[in-house]
């Protein structure tokens, strides 16, 4: 296949596999790198993002899929990349990005500011209450800070303790709070 920077890819009708620093096949990829799988309509030719990052929908992501974090470990994560939790600029795009992964938890960037039902993504803006949620989430349970996408028969957004360990979804930008 033809190079090009780690941080996108081309899609045909197969699943395909990013690397650091080339594009491989599923056949050709060690357990530890990423796969997709079928999302031809949000992939990207440009090689707009940096490494680790690839292109979705308008979004630079990386998705954690071999390590688990707590929220806040899986924050420092992608700090450490120069990204941070993924706040999504659509959240049907990430569902279909996440349907190709065999995991059904991921931590995205949303948090409930002190524990009083206000639901803020990363960069400040409101969680709408309204969209993706599962049947009676967010429940405010003690504790429940943390919001992740969770695979229930569809994907739905679900508030949770951030302690709890979960793979997760890392966007190349960083965020205010």
């Amino acid at each position: 296949m033809s190079p090009c920077p780690p941080c996108t890819f081309s899609v045909a009708t197969a699943v395909i596999v990013i690397a650091v620093g080339n594009i491989i096949t599923a056949e050709e990829a060690p357990p530890a790198v990423v796969r997709l799988q079928n999302v031809k309509e949000e992939a990207s030719n440009e090689c707009s993002c940096r490494s680790p990052f690839y292109k979705v929908g308008d979004d630079c992501l990386f998705v954690q899929s071999d390590v688990q974090h707590t929220w806040d470990g899986a924050r420092k994560f992608c700090r450490e990349f120069g990204g941070d939790l993924v706040v999504p600029s659509d959240v049907l795009i990430l569902r279909k990005l996440l349907t190709s992964f065999r995991e059904r938890n991921f931590w995205i960037g949303g948090v409930d500011i002190g524990d009083n039902n206000n639901w803020q993504w990363l960069n400040g803006s409101l969680v709408d209450l309204s969209v993706g949620w599962a049947h009676n989430q967010p429940d405010n349970l003690p504790g429940e800070n943390c919001i992740h996408y969770w695979y229930n028969k569809d994907w739905f957004l679900n508030d949770s303790l951030c302690s709890n360990i979960k793979n997760f979804v890392c966007q190349d930008a960083v965020h205010p709070l």
